[in-house]
């Protein structure tokens, strides 16, 4: 009976961490809406996928606004994590 609740606990440990963590989606998502008019001023002409944006940002980092700038260090905290 413990092995079964000790088994269980760890299931559903695991499950909400998987829940937890957003998704590439989510995240591009994220970025995409806090940083919309910074990738149209400072990335205009650069083609969408393989990161290509988010280097953009990056190289671009000290003319960010301060929400996309902020929004990319909270990614950046998360994925260390």
């Amino acid at each position: 009976m413990k092995l079964q609740i000790t088994a269980l606990i760890l299931f559903l440990s695991a499950a909400f961490a998987v829940l937890a963590e957003p998704s590439k989606e989510q995240v591009a998502a994220e970025v995409r809406a806090n940083c919309k008019s910074d990738i149209q001023r400072l990335c205009q002409g650069i083609e969408p996928g393989g990161g290509r944006i988010k280097a953009c940002l990056i190289a671009k980092r000290d003319q960010l606004s301060r929400e996309c700038s902020t929004t990319l260090v909270e990614l950046q905290k998360d994925k260390v994590k």
